[in-house]
């Protein structure tokens, strides 16, 4: 049988959208996270630095990923999503 190896994505684009309420749930709402240096820090520490100890050497991931983006290959949307004017 195949060994199954996954490629660990740490954060989805729809993060950086406006946030919004689906379900009880929010979605998106979170680029504060990332552009605040003191939680992007808590978020490295308490969310990837686990992940990475846990599953960076057991030989599960066939890669890792920051960030899942159906917008990578459009730029000036990537950086109006993150709040950041374009050139």
């Amino acid at each position: 049988m195949p060994e199954l190896r996954v490629v660990i994505v740490l954060l989805d684009f729809l993060w950086f959208a406006a946030g919004r309420l689906q379900g009880g749930a929010q979605l998106g709402g979170r680029r504060h996270l990332v552009r605040e240096a003191a939680l992007r820090d808590g978020l490295l520490s308490g969310a990837a630095a686990p992940l990475a100890a846990r599953y960076g050497r057991k030989g599960l991931a066939l890669a890792w990923s920051w960030l899942a983006t159906h917008d990578a290959t459009d730029p000036a949307a990537c950086r109006a999503a993150l709040g950041r004017r374009t050139a």
